[in-house]
């Protein structure tokens, strides 16, 4: 379903896909062959979510799941642990921050505490704003991410 689901949106975004050009890197991420649009997508049961742009993008989605405080560690430093004060929300935004930069990177290769360091994490009425060291690029960049925390799910999107 939500594979049907993801070419649905891609056809809504895109009138004239034609789905034999969607083609994958050998690290996974997709692509679409003859085209100068970039797109991302995610799913988390019974979500979906689809990012197109003129410029590379990641996105993801994730529904809160209580496992996920006791496995931060394995993709937040002790720092960035602070930062998000142990609150499933927080964490699963967190999360959905760095895959969508993996998925923006789009080279694997990446680990998730040493090369994508969140610095920053804003909140304003609607938005969750943060701040990245991407430390795989080079020259390093600073990357920037929007994204929310919903009733069911948090949700990221590169912007810069």
């Amino acid at each position: 379903m939500e594979y049907l689901a993801t070419r649905y949106l891609l056809q809504h975004l895109i009138p004239d896909i034609s789905f034999s050009d969607l083609k994958c890197h050998p690290e996974g991420k997709p692509f679409l062959d003859n085209s100068h649009l970039h797109f991302s997508i995610s799913h988390s049961f019974p979500f979906v979510a689809v990012a197109l742009d003129q410029q590379p993008i990641g996105i993801d989605i994730q529904v809160f799941q209580q496992k996920i405080i006791r496995l931060q560690q394995k993709f937040l430093s002790p720092e960035e642990q602070i930062l998000f004060k142990n609150e499933i929300e927080k964490i699963t935004l967190a999360w959905t921050a760095k895959e969508a930069a993996f998925k923006w990177f789009g080279e694997g290769k990446v680990d998730f505490i040493q090369h994508m360091p969140i610095r920053k994490l804003a909140f304003s009425e609607q938005n969750a704003h943060l701040e990245m060291d991407f430390l795989r690029t080079n020259p390093q960049q600073k990357l920037l991410l929007t994204g929310a925390i919903e009733p069911e799910f948090a949700w990221s999107v590169t912007i810069a």
